[in-house]
């Protein structure tokens, strides 16, 4: 896998691809392998946290959200099945220059459909069914960038 440079015209982040992981209890297949990326700012600022490489631009590139692993330990005990991987969705908004997350999800994927006024409209994708969500940026708790 290679590195995944996530553009801005003020500073760039750059996704790091560190290894891949199986579930230990699923057969082994295309489509049951994780990727996990650590995310660098230019600086090389060290965002915590393990992400899977999807990410999405928001009001131009002011906001940027990714998909972000929920789990700390990857080891074959803890991800045993597809339904031990959880997400969530991890944003950084550059005006505020603060972080934040919401949602989660277990054995699935997310994608973001669009920022409206102050509402991020986002799709969970889980098994055959895709359900459709919105939330308030305002209700989000921001931490600062350190």
């Amino acid at each position: 896998m290679e590195n995944i440079l996530v553009y801005r015209k003020e500073a760039s982040l750059r996704l790091t691809f560190i290894d891949a992981f199986h579930p230990s209890e699923v057969n082994i297949k295309a489509d049951n392998w994780y990727f996990r990326y650590k995310l660098y700012g230019d600086d090389f600022y060290e965002f915590a946290g393990w992400f899977t490489g999807k990410f999405w631009y928001l009001d131009g590139e002011e906001i940027i959200a990714f998909e972000e692993y929920v789990n700390e330990n990857f080891d074959k005990d803890t991800i045993k099945y597809n339904e031990d991987v959880e997400l969530r969705i991890f944003i950084i908004d550059f005006k505020k220059n603060a972080t934040a997350n919401f949602s989660k999800l277990r054995n699935g994927t997310f994608e973001i459909i669009e920022l409206k006024e102050d509402r991020i409209i986002y799709l969970k994708k889980q098994y055959d069914k895709i359900g459709e969500f919105e939330i308030n940026i305002d209700s989000l708790k921001f931490d600062p960038i350190k």
